[in-house]
């Protein structure tokens, strides 16, 4: 669909999880999670053919989690105002999508004879 340029299907990813988290959209959500399962699933391009694109993706995936799992909290004072969406212990859970795709994703990284420095990095 994206005619091989990669940024345009990260930037896909990009806003759908925007879309989900600001709009609390199911179908966003049900679009980031398509995305994010089928690059999980690849074994063959982050080593090979898709090397920079996966150190991207890994790299977008790390701020999304590392902003959308973050507590808010009142500038003026230390009190929590509550906690973003995505921040529930449920989703660390070893029967959710995310944790079963990438410790696959990442044992076909860690196990590969030659992986790029930035990928193994990211990792």
């Amino acid at each position: 669909s994206y005619q091989g340029q990669e940024d345009l299907l990260l930037g896909e990813l990009q806003f759908s999880f925007i879309a989900f988290m600001m709009g609390q959209s199911l179908e966003a959500f049900m679009q980031w999670k398509a995305l994010v399962s089928l690059l999980l699933s690849c074994s063959e391009a982050p080593l090979h053919t898709r090397t920079q694109m996966f150190v991207k993706f890994i790299r977008v995936i790390y701020y999304q989690f590392k902003h959308g799992f973050q507590r808010t909290h009142d500038s003026r004072s230390s009190e929590d105002k509550g906690n973003s969406l995505f921040l529930d212990e449920a989703w660390f859970s070893r029967d959710i999508f995310l944790y079963r795709l990438s410790k696959d994703f990442l044992a076909v990284i860690f196990e590969a004879q030659v992986v790029d420095g930035d990928l193994l990095s990211w990792g």
